[in-house]
């Protein structure tokens, strides 16, 4: 992507300043949620997150303006950094300490195999529909998960609260 934004604005250094810019703000990011996020809104947080990495992937679409792409690589980069360190925090508190080496174990070569699907994808994405319908692609997508997890999520409490009403019921009988 970097190298196509790069051919798009026909600007060679703007490779540079992407990465670094997305680097600091990844270092931002790690550094800020360990001051603002509280066990409770982990989950809260991570919508949010997802919700700003979805806003940073369409808003490439405009990413023939310099700033635009700068911007959207920086809040990129921060919403990240604060949703890996998050998101290691939850497996590692959830998991018990027992299946911690076969969890992260797992963990591990998944993210490898899913990484090299999305880097295939990517390429093959930026190859035959370009790069603007692709990251508005995967802002649809992003965006679709998320809305999706929701209602599993509601759904699931829902589900919950049902079953403990009918628990209840049966008790006073």
């Amino acid at each position: 992507m970097v190298i196509n934004i790069s051919e798009l604005q026909n600007d060679p250094s703007i490779k540079g300043w992407l990465y670094t810019i997305e680097g600091v703000g990844f270092l931002f990011g790690a550094f800020l949620i360990k001051y603002i996020a509280r066990e409770q809104t982990y989950v809260k947080w991570m919508y949010g997150l997802t919700c700003f990495i979805a806003f940073t992937q369409l808003s490439l679409y405009f990413a023939h303006v310099k700033w635009v792409s700068l911007v959207s690589f920086g809040l990129f980069g921060i919403c990240v950094g604060c949703f890996f360190p998050m998101i290691a925090t939850i497996f590692q508190t959830s998991v018990p300490k027992l299946y911690h080496g076969r969890f992260f174990s797992f963990k591990n070569m998944f993210d490898r195999v899913t990484f090299q699907v999305v880097l295939l994808a990517t390429g093959f994405l930026l190859d035959t529909i370009g790069l603007e319908y692709m990251v508005v692609l995967f802002g649809v997508l992003s965006l679709l998960l998320i809305v999706y997890t929701m209602f599993r999520k509601k759904e699931a409490v829902l589900k919950g609260e049902r079953a403990q009403i009918f628990i209840k019921d049966h008790e006073k009988m």
